[in-house]
């Protein structure tokens, strides 16, 4: 349709690449946790003007440290290579599995009993 020929568009991943894409550090910077945090942290019933401004500070310096990280994640894929990023991957994935299991046994109303 926007191409003229279906091989303008096409796509294939060379030996040892993954053309896909997961916009994950996304979902961690503007995601809905962050903004729902944002927001409860700047209640004008809870918080005085000195609290919110603190969390606006708080907040521009993560924002200023994350591009930062981000690049980082270049050198750092060469420091520990295909294998050492893989198991980091697998060992975050336990990690984040569980705190959802402890999130959702909190959550258990027969727990609150």
């Amino acid at each position: 349709m926007i191409f003229k020929s279906p091989a303008a568009h096409s796509a294939t991943a060379e030996d040892g690449h993954d053309i896909a894409v997961f916009p994950l550090a996304t979902l961690s910077i503007a995601g809905p946790g962050p903004m729902l945090a944002a927001v409860m942290l700047t209640d004008h019933d809870r918080y005085t003007l000195p609290h919110k401004t603190g969390t606006a500070l708080v907040v521009v310096v993560v924002l200023a440290i994350t591009p930062g990280m981000l690049l980082a994640a270049v050198p750092l894929m060469k420091l520990f290579g295909k294998s050492g990023a893989e198991a980091l991957s697998r060992v975050m994935g336990l990690v984040f599995a569980s705190v959802a299991v402890n999130m959702v046994y909190t959550a258990l109303p027969s727990r609150h009993s």
